[in-house]
């Protein structure tokens, strides 16, 4: 039976996938290795305090960009899933519109929320600024949502590892670089530049290696305004409450308890992210099964084998995995980002085994999220995600530990909501109504 099964991944994967995932796994880990580095760096180069503080202030940028920037990324995806022009000429004509589009769209967003943040952002203190060198970073890289979606959709997954190592690189070099010499403001430059970079490489590629993977006849395609209107309407919904749920811990924290609760918390994040950089890059090469899959009822089941086999090999690792990961999790905590780290144990019992659920074993439901049709129910089940993990954590007071646990459960929730999706009998996403 095993056996059965490691034939059929085999297959399913080939030779040449298997060169693909060979490199996307090296680009991935040394992505995931840079951003390691650069978060122990700076745990130990800036205060307890001082670290809490910057990791906020990067969640809530991080939200910011992701709602703002989803109008771009989450319509380029679908427009270029579903309506997909023929010719190179008709592409680049949609890639044009939809990058006008951006530029005034965030132009006018960040202009909005600059002024306010300077009117009203006494809360914040001298911080203040530094979220704003955060958001012009972001602003300045307004392509990289609509060139991103066009690399995934139309080339080979090769193309993405000189973009995402470049970004990574800059983030640990000049970031942590300039952490060393001006504290905490030096990696939000960092992190700004290495953004800017990484959208021009980005714009530099779609434009040099179109590979056209999916076709839609004429007769299917919608009316072009309508459906940028409605995608970008519904992504940017979608993506904001994502990204929201995936940042509420820290935002939640550093309201209720502090930076330092942060800093502790941060460091039992960023180990168990360990585990969603390990999934990447098998998730990444079978992104074309999640795409197809859902726009194609005909081909449901077989993406749905895929995505079940890939589920399968991620659940075994997870049962070698976590127990030692939790058992020595104070030790490990300890040993990476020093002593006064130890806390951070607490959390990471938590967050381990919700990561492992939500990032590695339904890795897939990112990309599910962001070409179904059905959109109504994956923004309803983020929405769901963070009704149940402010209950939670305010039921049980709000530490990072308590934090920790409800974040777990409120991914667990979510894995499971997809899986449900994906396993109905009746699921057909491409016919779904928004």
């Amino acid at each position: 039976m095993i056996s059965n099964r490691v034939r059929q991944l085999w297959a399913l994967v080939g030779f040449a996938r298997l060169r693909t995932l060979s490199l996307v796994t090296f680009s991935h880990g040394f992505v995931a290795i840079a951003f390691f580095l650069q978060t122990i760096l700076l745990a130990r180069i800036l205060p307890l305090a001082e670290f809490g503080q910057v990791a906020t202030l990067v969640a809530t940028a991080t939200v910011i960009e992701a709602a703002v920037g989803a109008r771009g990324n989450e319509t380029a995806l679908a427009a270029f899933t579903q309506l997909v022009p023929h010719d190179l000429t008709g592409r680049a004509a949609l890639i044009r519109l939809l990058l006008r589009i951006d530029l005034i769209w965030s132009a006018s967003i960040y202009a909005i929320l600059t002024v306010a943040l300077l009117v009203v952002g006494t809360a914040i203190g001298p911080h203040k600024w530094w979220l704003v060198v955060l958001m012009a970073g972001s602003f300045a890289a307004f392509p990289w949502g609509t060139t991103k979606s066009y690399l995934t959709v139309y080339c080979r997954p090769s193309v993405f590892p000189p973009i995402e190592m470049t970004y990574a690189a800059i983030t640990l070099l000049v970031g942590v670089g300039l952490s060393l010499v001006i504290g905490g403001l030096g990696f939000i430059i960092g992190t700004a530049l290495a953004s800017l970079a990484r959208s021009i490489l980005g714009f530099r590629q779609a434009r040099l290696s179109p590979r056209m993977i999916i076709e839609r006849s004429e007769e299917e395609l919608p009316t072009v305004s309508r459906s940028i209107w409605l995608f970008g309407v519904t992504g940017t919904l979608r993506s904001g409450v994502l990204n929201f749920a995936s940042q509420m811990d820290i935002l939640l924290l550093s309201a209720a308890s502090g930076p330092a609760a942060v800093g502790l918390y941060r460091a039992a994040k960023t180990l168990s992210g360990v585990v969603q950089r390990l999934a990447q890059p098998m998730w990444f090469v079978l992104k074309r099964h999640v795409i197809v899959g859902t726009l194609d009822a005909d081909l449901m089941a077989h993406s749905r084998k895929v995505v079940i086999l890939a589920s399968l090999g991620f659940a075994g690792i997870g049962v070698v995995a976590i127990p030692p990961m939790v058992y020595f999790s104070e030790q490990i905590a300890a040993f990476v980002f020093g002593e006064q780290y130890r806390g951070a144990a607490q959390a990471i019992v938590w967050l381990v085994p919700g990561a492992w659920i939500f990032y590695a074993m339904t890795g897939w439901s990112s990309l599910f999220g962001s070409v179904a049709k059905s959109r109504k129910t994956v923004i309803s089940i983020y929405l769901l995600q963070v009704v149940l993990f402010a209950a939670i954590a305010y039921g049980m007071g709000v530490t990072h530990r308590s934090v920790a646990l409800a974040m777990a459960l409120s991914q667990v929730l979510v894995a499971a909501s997809f899986w449900y999706l994906l396993l109905r009998p009746a699921h057909r996403p491409e016919t779904s109504a928004v």
